[in-house]
């Protein structure tokens, strides 16, 4: 997915002004102005402060495309139920109509967090290519692992979070056409060569790409799995420090 879901994009929003109209409301009703903040805080509830608190959280989560959405969305829900009801009952300036329309239109509205593009993102957070990680151009040795068959390959380029990879070597077709069998998905065992030692991970295939009139030689990108902080700290040195291409 090279855009972000609209949906998200629009919670984002929504979630801000959720948040801002709290204040803005006490304002309009109390006949305050900027300068008098400090009633407009003093008259800010606990469960105002919580509602506040939640949209903003989501409206973060909701531009990361973070899957804690399927948490805080119910949440959220709850405490804008509560907090309608502690109007309705304590207050004096909204209905009962409207505080229930209020917490309906909210509730349905977080519903969009089913929408299909939503959820595929939320889902698969490999598949967030809009927030691509910072790669570097790279050539390091790798071997592969598939099907338990060894085969020699090389990084085209490399991020924090994955790589490109192409084969190399005589059987280059044959072990392009075993990569090729491959679904994007597929698991895979990587070792990457750097001078000091040998870093080997699990990877997962994302993508087919490269060859013909592309820049890049025909390879697989790949995204690493459940790495050590150990691998993390040694990935980021090598996309961000300086380190020389080795030879193949």
């Amino acid at each position: 997915m090279r855009k972000r879901p609209f949906i998200l994009t629009l919670f984002a929003l929504v979630f801000v002004m959720v948040a801002l109209s709290i204040p803005i409301q006490i304002m309009a009703l109390y006949n305050h102005g900027p300068q008098d903040w400090p009633m407009v805080l003093q008259k800010i509830t606990l469960t105002n402060w919580a509602v506040i608190t939640i949209c903003l959280i989501n409206a973060v989560l909701s531009a990361q495309a973070h899957k804690a959405l399927f948490f805080t969305l119910p949440l959220s829900v709850l405490l804008v139920i509560v907090n309608n009801f502690l109007v309705y009952r304590f207050g004096t300036d909204y209905s009962g109509m409207q505080a229930a329309i209020s917490g309906l239109f909210f509730s349905v509205f977080c519903l969009g967090v089913f929408q299909k593009d939503s959820m595929k993102a939320l889902r698969n957070p490999h598949l967030q290519w809009w927030k691509p990680a910072k790669r570097r151009q790279l050539s390091l040795p790798v071997w592969l692992e598939i099907d338990g068959k060894p085969q020699l390959a090389r990084t085209v380029d490399i991020s924090s979070t994955g790589a490109f990879l192409s084969t190399i070597g005589e059987d280059q077709a044959d072990t392009n056409i075993q990569l090729s069998a491959n679904e994007a998905g597929s698991s895979l065992k990587i070792y990457l060569g750097l001078e000091e030692r040998e870093l080997a991970m699990e990877a997962e295939i994302v993508r087919f790409g490269g060859g013909g009139k592309s820049q890049l030689p025909s390879g697989i990108g790949v995204r690493f799995k459940d790495m050590s902080l150990a691998h993390r700290i040694q990935l980021w040195k090598l996309v961000h420090v300086d380190y020389r291409s080795m030879p193949l």
